[in-house]
């Protein structure tokens, strides 16, 4: 009779697995596997779950745990060797800390007796064919640890250090450390069971409940079933696992922490014990090594990631895990993944506010539930009620940790909670220093900070935001969840106000110590304070909110809030400025002036410019010279001829803007006149400089470039970067525009320098100007992929500071890059975002004949003159009406379009366009697109072509004159086609008809043969 195949070899073959496969999987040889499907053998345990993990099934329907398949002695014996060589081992090439084989004494190869209680306790009392084979695997001894109902997600990396440590016989006790909720019980329990057949005589588990350090030896002598009375407790344990190879696993130790001495004692006593430690805590003694536990991985959000990226995401995983044990029909899809994925990034990878905020899928959808993460202790407080009190609410498991602090700890841990990011040290310390100051009497005034925070980091309160191995400065950083806690604590103890007071001082004083060295400083030091101030930005946001929040004090506090935020504008403007940071510095600097009720200052004054020059940089020009006239006035009465110099000369910039040419002269004349009056070497180079730009901007380029080359000379001298900086770049770009064959070789050379000013002292602007200009010099030349490249950049960063007029022109270049490359659909996007922005300035700007010429230019490349002749038109009368002066070099160029246009067309066609395109304005343009000639010319000519002949030249039938017209037009051959109401075939028959006739072979010679024969 044919035996019955065994369920494990099915189950494989189904898969289309091998045998090898299979063994490879669970760690064993392919003999082995052979022998588990002939029923010759059964698997170890450990064996026994990776099979039902690898197969998805459970042992018995894998056929593991039947009557017939019970394995003789000597069966067991040849597993327990491969078990015991496989513990013996350990691939441990992966793992730093592990530098030596696991540790196994004597009892491990021969188990020692046990005491009769104990092998009561430990062996099965029951005949079932488990219950058996449990009984012949003396080394899997679990003792009251909690089963696992579901699997662990996202520690395999945990596991896996984990494991190592304690193979290591040098490493006795490990410590799991982590701030609340991180899952440190979940883990040491998963540990527990696999690290099972490891341990001879098996692993204790032991939940501390007391928190009486006193009470924690007999606790564990009760879980070990030790009850002698007469004996003391530790040396009952001592007595006991003197000989044994076990491991024990303590859980909660945070709350006995007082009861370390006792292990390192327990330890010395017994040298095969190993000790895993679960506490919120480190106990500092000699063998501790501590293993800090992270929040879960997150996905990363600022990247476009499809529904199977976010999905295997350890965060959003454990979510769908819960959600799922809920509602079951609970899926991630297209349209929620983001979400998930952004309510997992809010929850900071915590596992236990993950499963709280996944407990209520049944009654929030995913959007409703991430709008609620604002207020997370309110909303995540549905843990299971098996779970110990502590972990059923997010409020409840940091009430624990903060009500373990001392007094003088809890305020520190409340004040602490106002750092709204990741902080330095030496902000920590200046905060408290300020706060000290305030404290006058605190009773907490005398409070060691260094010691605090450092305390804080054991109690896993506080975590360092940089790894050991950085020379910078470690910061440290609370989880939001715990930092919301600490600011309840703080409004309940009515301590907010002084503590934010202190808090918007430390970071003002940090920011004007920032401003003033982004004056005086070197370039590498201003690269380095900018860097510094994006770092702390976070905070400096918090404190501008501060600022301009409502107080209920008296008025003079309301004042003297309201000069701090005055400070804080005059200090951040050159940062908002280099790193783009336009409408956000705009918004606090408006807020901040509606505000102020106090008397007229040097600040207020200095505000008032500063303000001018960012909102003049997002296209408000008018408000722009309100601005300066009234910081003009504020200085002139405050004496400052420096400052009223330097605003004069930016009110010469906005006429200069305005296009009052005349206006902005006269001005910079005066503010030079101040400027050598004070003696002020670098106002003069400065106000030089604009007056170049009067130069360029009029046509004269050779007087601009000599007056350039003696700004440049005079910004050397004072070495003066920022005016060094712009006076290169407006001297290349004259270089550039003033001539239709530049000196690119001297033009890169003096972008070079300017962009290695600007990486030097951190100018983020300074870069993305000196790219935008090589992207153009690039152009010129040719070089279409260095010019695509540099212009991206470029733009990257105009795009997100705000600045419309500069992005609006930068991507007009980019528009003549892709219809340098041919493509055309692009250009034309490109071409018609730049009007759009154009539009959106408050002034006329040049910006708008910069787009349509760009749009000529795609005109003639796709061969539609009549539209490129309109749109030209009304290009040079908005550069005339507006006194806008094209560079000389790209006149050249359009001279020369225009010149072959009207040869090509005919000089009363082309004067019939020019003079329709002339009274248009940008939009009408835009939409002639395909408009024919003016009417009264049509006429004309047809008029003329019918008294010439009666019938069309080369024969053209009067269909095929039709599609001609058409495609003179600029229209490809569908759009002839649907005008017509043809197919696109009969139009391509059309016009290999009409090349056949006339004898040419291209659309542009078919255009020049129209216009010829007066056919448009």
């Amino acid at each position: 009779m044919r035996m019955k195949t065994h369920p494990l070899k099915v189950e494989r073959e189904l898969r289309g697995w091998s045998q090898a496969r299979v063994a490879e999987a669970v760690g064993t040889n392919v003999r082995t596997v052979i022998r588990w499907e002939q029923g010759k053998s059964v698997p170890y345990p450990y064996y026994r779950e990776q099979l039902c993990a690898l197969f998805g099934k459970n042992a018995r329907e894998l056929g593991l745990l039947t009557e017939e398949t019970i394995p003789d002695e000597e069966v067991v014996a040849t597993e327990a060797q491969e078990m015991q060589e496989r513990q013996e081992s350990p691939d441990t090439s992966s793992i730093p800390f592990a530098p030596s084989l696991p540790f196994l004494p004597p009892a491990a190869v021969a188990p020692a007796p046990l005491a009769p209680s104990t092998a009561t306790m430990m062996l099965p009392t029951t005949n079932s064919p488990t219950d058996d084979i449990q009984a012949f695997v003396n080394s899997f001894l679990l003792w009251n640890v909690p089963p696992i109902f579901t699997p662990l997600i996202g520690r395999e990396r945990e596991l896996d250090d984990i494991k190592a440590l304690l193979a290591n016989d040098y490493v006795r006790l490990v410590t799991l450390t982590g701030e609340a909720g991180i899952g440190k019980t979940q883990l040491s329990i998963q540990l527990a069971h696999e690290l099972a057949l490891l341990f001879t005589h098996g692993i204790c588990f032991v939940h501390l409940t007391t928190d009486d350090a006193e009470q924690v030896m007999p606790l564990i002598a009760r879980e070990l079933e030790l009850q002698d009375d007469n004996v003391p407790a530790r040396e009952q344990i001592k007595q006991f696992l003197h000989d044994k190879h076990m491991l024990l696993v303590l859980d909660n130790f945070e709350q006995v922490v007082q009861a370390a001495s006792d292990l390192e004692d327990v330890l010395t006593a017994c040298p095969f014990i190993k000790l895993l430690v679960t506490s919120r805590v480190v106990l500092h003694i000699a063998s501790e090594y501590q293993y800090r536990v992270l929040p879960l991985a997150l996905p990363n959000v600022k990247e476009h990631l499809d529904v199977f990226a976010i999905e295997r995401s350890p965060a959003v995983e454990l979510f769908v895990q819960r959600a799922r044990s809920l509602l079951p029909t609970f899926q991630i899809t297209a349209s929620n993944a983001a979400t998930l994925a952004d309510i997992c990034v809010r929850l900071e990878g915590l596992p236990l506010a993950i499963e709280l905020a996944a407990a209520r899928v049944r009654l929030m959808p995913l959007p409703l539930l991430l709008s609620r993460l604002s207020q997370s202790l309110e909303l995540l407080t549905k843990g299971l009620p098996t779970l110990p009190e502590r972990q059923q609410t997010l409020r409840s498991a940091i009430r624990w940790s903060y009500d373990l602090l001392d007094e003088d700890e809890q305020y520190l841990f409340r004040v602490l909670s106002v750092f709204v990011d990741s902080f330095a040290l030496e902000h920590a310390e200046a905060f408290f220093a300020l706060l000290a100051a305030d404290m006058q009497d605190h009773q907490h005034k005398a409070l060691n900070v260094l010691d605090g925070l450092d305390s804080f980091v054991d109690k896993s309160l506080l975590y360092s935001s940089v790894s050991t191995s950085d020379v910078q400065e470690p910061r440290l950083a609370m989880l939001e969840a715990i930092r919301a806690f600490g600011r309840e604590q703080l409004i309940a103890h009515e301590e907010l106000e002084h503590v934010q007071y202190a808090y918007a001082g430390c970071y003002l004083d940090f920011a004007e110590k920032a401003g003033q060295e982004l004056i005086s400083s070197q370039q590498t030091r201003q690269a380095a304070w900018l860097k510094r101030l994006e770092q702390e930005y976070a905070h400096i946001r918090a404190t501008m909110e501060w600022m301009l929040s409502t107080t209920q004090q008296s008025s003079s506090v309301a004042v003297q809030r309201q000069e701090m935020a005055l400070r804080l504008c005059n200090a951040l403007s050159k940062f908002w400025l280099a790193h783009g940071h336009l409408r956000e510095g705009w918004t606090f600097i408006e807020q901040a002036l509606l505000r102020y009720e106090g008397a007229v200052t040097s600040t207020l004054a200095q505000v008032c410019s500063l303000g001018a020059q960012i909102v003049m940089r997002l296209g408000n020009i008018d408000r722009a010279a309100s601005l300066l006239e009234q910081s003009k006035e504020y200085f002139e009465t405050l004496g400052d001829k420096g400052n009223m110099a330097a605003t004069i000369r930016l009110l010469g910039w906005i006429a200069h803007q305005k296009n009052l040419a005349l206006k902005a002269y006269y001005l910079y004349e005066q503010a030079l006149a101040l400027y050598k009056e004070e003696g002020l070497e670098q106002g003069i180079a400065n106000t030089l400089l604009n007056m170049a730009f009067i130069m360029q901007t009029r046509g004269d380029y050779q007087q601009a470039r000599t007056m350039l080359e003696e700004v440049v000379t005079r910004q050397r001298a004072v070495q003066n970067t920022s005016g060094t900086f712009s006076a290169l770049y407006q001297l290349a770009e004259v270089l550039l525009g003033g001539e239709e064959h530049p000196p690119f070789q001297k033009i890169r050379a003096l972008l070079n320098e300017g962009l290695a000013l600007a990486e030097t002292s951190g100018n983020r602007m300074g870069v993305a100007s000196m790219q935008g200009l090589l992207g153009r010099v690039a152009l010129q030349e040719g070089k279409l992929d260095e010019a695509r490249s540099l212009l991206n950049h470029c733009l990257l960063f105009y795009r997100e500071g705000g600045d419309m007029q500069v992005t609006g022109q930068y991507i007009a270049v980019l528009g003549n890059v892709a219809l340098a490359e041919g493509k055309y659909a692009e250009a034309q996007r490109l071409f018609e975002e730049s009007m759009s922005l154009a539009k959106r300035l408050e002034e006329k700007t040049e910006l708008v004949a910069v787009a349509l010429e760009g749009m000529a230019h795609l005109a003639v490349q796709q061969g539609n003159h009549l539209w490129a002749i309109r749109l030209w038109a009304v290009a040079e009368r908005w550069r005339d009406d507006n006194q806008m002066y094209e560079m000389p070099g790209q006149v050249a160029v359009h001279e020369r379009e225009l010149a072959r246009m009207q040869e090509f067309l005919g000089k009363k066609a082309y004067e019939a366009l020019w003079r329709e395109g002339s009274v248009m304005s940008p939009d009408e343009a835009i939409s002639a697109r395909y408009a024919p000639l003016p009417d009264q010319q049509t006429a004309s000519l047809t008029t003329r072509s019918r008294k010439k002949t009666s019938s069309y030249p080369a024969g053209l039938s009067a269909r095929e004159v039709e599609v001609l017209r058409l495609v003179s037009q600029g229209l490809s051959d569908a759009e002839v086609a649907e005008q017509l109401q043809l197919s696109t075939r009969t139009v391509t028959t059309h016009l290999t008809s009409i090349y056949n006739k006339i004898g040419i072979s291209s659309r542009a010679a078919a255009v020049r043969f129209a216009a010829e024969h007066h056919l448009l």
